[in-house]
């Protein structure tokens, strides 16, 4: 199975590399990052470079183009501008005050260019990259920068999440990396105890209402037999028929009774008794 690649080449020693400033676009390259760019041509010369795309930015751009000519390339520089370094905003062209990583992952900081905005900058570009060279029959050389290009080539390995990728290492300048485009991994699946221990309380308590729920209904549908009864009153006027109170009406009336004749009245079985009936 063939594996489609490029080449990339962080652009030469800029000037705001050698002045430790944060660099704006149109930082221009110093003589020694001229010098380093010829070097990478004459390096690459054996590598069959049949594209060459590049950052619009000026140091980039003239390191592609020194390159193309060491390489005799007849083909001009293909500029594609989602290649443009990170935006630091008002940030550029000062002193570079942290290390080189934290201009790699800072987010939420002055007006920075969101991480999410370059991966998904570096993404599109990757694809005009890869059918340059799925499409033709030599190599492709992109020329960019240390942050955008660090995320270009975690993108090529075929991830997309901040939590997939990679410490941040700058790259070199002008020191060639091949670069091997992978499928897009999946998203790992992170579950956070906190979270974890949350959903479980939920599930628990929702069964506990289902069961609560499922008594209460078992409860309220069990036959009256099977339920204390109340204390029965002994006036006949209250029984109406009602053969689950037969019992308890006569043990009632014998028990408040000391004649015999109440209780040979309380052996009989109760009929309701008709409307007027005198009480005892």
């Amino acid at each position: 199975m063939n594996m489609t690649t490029f080449i990339f080449v962080r652009h030469g020693k800029s000037q705001a590399n050698a002045d430790n400033l944060i660099a704006t676009d149109d930082t221009p390259l110093t003589k020694e990052g001229e010098s380093q760019a010829r070097r990478v041509g004459r390096e690459l010369r054996g590598k069959k470079i049949n594209y060459i795309v590049s950052s619009p930015f000026d140091r980039a751009r003239k390191t592609a183009e020194i390159i193309a000519k060491q390489l005799k390339l007849r083909r001009s520089v293909e500029v594609i501008d989602d290649l443009r370094e990170r935006g630091f905003g008002e940030l550029e062209g000062k002193p570079k005050d942290h290390e080189s990583s934290w201009y790699a992952i800072a987010d939420g900081e002055s007006d920075i260019e969101p991480r999410g905005v370059v991966i998904a900058r570096v993404e599109a570009a990757l694809g005009k990259i890869k059918k340059l060279a799925e499409e033709g029959e030599g190599q492709v050389l992109v020329v960019g920068h240390g942050v955008a290009g660090f995320y270009l080539q975690q993108v090529a390995a075929g991830k997309r999440y901040i939590e997939q990728f990679a410490d941040y290492k700058q790259p070199s300048n002008a020191t060639p990396t091949t670069v091997v485009i992978n499928p897009v991994k999946s998203q790992p699946i992170a579950v956070k105890p906190k979270l974890l221990a949350s959903f479980i309380a939920i599930v628990v308590g929702i069964a506990l209402l289902i069961t609560g729920i499922a008594m209460l209904i078992n409860q309220q549908n069990a036959p009256l037999t099977d339920k204390k009864l109340p204390d029965i009153p002994l006036s006949p006027q209250d029984y109406n028929g009602d053969p689950h109170l037969q019992n308890a009406i006569q043990q009632q009336l014998q028990e408040q009774s000391g004649s015999a004749q109440s209780q040979n009245d309380a052996s009989h079985t109760l009929q309701p008794a008709p409307q007027g009936l005198l009480n005892r």
